[in-house]
């Protein structure tokens, strides 16, 4: 007796959405991209004046890096600001996916997240989903948001999706 597959979609309705969803991975980058965007602002306005105190403004890359590296109250103070940004991800995008399902960059490009077992997502699933969004922030090249960016990229679901039982879809 063959043992049957368990299906990941609780609800067979989703399954079938998916299914004829035809959904690009450009809008789920795109959309992304504009939420970074809007954390790195928002993070840069709470810290604008003590970076303009910190970093003189005609610096070239490399010496930004010798700037920082060389300065341990410097180094700190940047590891303050990723800790900073990351928690501000992880509570913008858990929040505004718990409340509507969506980001602003999702709303900008008409895809929206929804829970594979129920109707509403919960608290849970929207902060699972998302742990690797604020990891980002803290370093960004994680070997998390990394291994969660092939999981889109070849499966077409996140890592954090499919742990946190959710999927993005057009709307």
């Amino acid at each position: 007796m063959a043992k049957q597959k368990k299906d990941f979609y609780a609800r067979k309705d989703i399954r079938k959405l998916i299914e004829k969803d035809k959904n690009p991975i450009w809008r789920r980058i795109f959309a992304y991209i504009v939420d970074v965007l809007i954390i790195q602002i928002i993070v840069e306005l709470i810290f604008y004046n003590k970076l303009k105190n910190y970093l003189p403004s005609k610096l070239s890359f490399t010496e930004y890096y010798t700037n920082i590296s060389s300065n341990p109250k410097l180094a700190s103070f940047f590891v303050v600001i990723g800790i900073t940004a990351s928690l501000l991800a992880i509570i913008y995008f858990t929040l505004l996916e718990l409340k509507y399902g969506q980001t602003i960059g999702k709303m900008l490009f008409k895809i929206k997240t929804f829970s594979s077992i129920d109707k509403k997502m919960t608290l849970k699933q929207a902060f699972i989903r998302n742990l690797s969004k604020a990891i980002f922030f803290i370093n960004y090249l994680s070997i998390i948001f990394i291994i969660d960016l092939f999981f889109l990229i070849f499966s077409g679901k996140r890592l954090f999706e499919k742990l946190s039982k959710t999927y993005v879809s057009r709307i």
